[in-house]
Parts: structure tokens; sequence; C-alpha cells
């Protein structure tokens, strides 16, 4: 359960690497010290979950650096990659504003350093800053254009051709 682990009290939000690519950046100044005082950030080793599927959703990540994956099960127990996260994106903002459990399960890729955001205060924030809900709506729009992208991979494209587009995919997007 979320509210069990441990999260320390990070540095303030402007002053986090990531803070320039977060929707986070877009927040009158007295919200980001607002932000910068609720959230707790935490590290993770590679493998180690964040949230799991059907957890109740209490808020939700943002990455400070490091990549997280957002990983499916099905029915037969075949476990897929749905989507990567890297530095200055949210995760689990669709389930938060739908208000629904975590749909699929988090974990960290790579070593991972991430601060959790309550749900109240992300709700505060869309409901009164319409920049930063402006902000999400791209984002996730964004978001949704690529899954599309990729679920017509799959049904259209040979195995072969999916593999190398993944590949150059990840390399050209995650090369550090």
């Amino acid at each position: 359960m979320l509210a069990e682990k441990s999260f320390g009290r990070p540095t303030a939000c402007n002053a986090c690497p990531a803070f320039q690519l977060a929707e986070w950046k877009l927040l009158p100044q007295s919200e980001i010290k607002t932000l910068t005082k609720t959230k707790r950030s935490k590290s993770y080793l590679p493998g180690e979950t964040l949230f799991s599927a059907g957890d109740t959703c209490e808020g939700v990540f943002c990455i400070q650096d490091g990549r997280v994956g957002l990983w499916s099960l099905n029915l037969e127990g075949d476990i897929a990659l749905r989507y990567i996260f890297g530095p200055g994106e949210i995760v689990g903002l669709i389930d938060l504003v739908s208000n629904q459990t975590y749909n699929m399960f988090c974990k960290a890729i790579n070593q991972t350093r991430a601060c959790f955001i309550q749900k109240n205060l992300v709700k505060r924030l869309i409901n009164e800053q319409p920049v930063l809900c402006a902000g999400f709506l791209k984002k996730t729009a964004s978001q949704i254009v690529n899954l599309e992208e990729f679920i017509n991979d799959i049904n259209y494209l040979p195995l072969k051709a999916r593999f190398c587009k993944l590949l150059t995919k990840l390399i050209m997007e995650y090369e550090e």
C-alpha cells in the first residue's frame, strides 16, 4: 500500500533537474511551494514496484530521474510493457482523474527517483489552475497518440519490423 512506503522530503520542485520537463512548471510560485512542502520523494531500485494493479490510486508519481514502465498482465499470465515514463513525466494521472484503482502495475526499469503527490492536492490544482489542466491534457493526448501508433503497429506490422521500430525508438529516446 502506498501509505506504508517510506518517502523522504526532497529539495524544492524548481531545483529538480526534471522540473522544466514537467507540467508543474506552469504553476504559480505559491503552488510550487505547496508542492514542495507536500510531496514525498523516494528512490527505487530496478524492478522495484511503485504501485500494483488494483491498488487504490492515492496520488501520482513525478519521475525525477530514471525510467519506470507500466506493465499489464492478462488472464493467461502474460506480462506486457505498455509505456515507459522518464524524467518530468507524471505516472497515474489517468487513474487519478477517472477515480479508478491503478489498472496496471508500475516498476522501475533502472535506478529511479520519483516524487509522490497526493490525490487531493493534484485534484485541487487541476480544478483551480486551468493552465495545469491544459498542460496535463496536452501531455495525455500525446500519450494517447503514441499508444494508437503502438496498437496500429501490432495490428499491421510483422514481428521483425515491430521489433526493429521499437529498438530504434528506445535507442533514440533513452540512450544515456
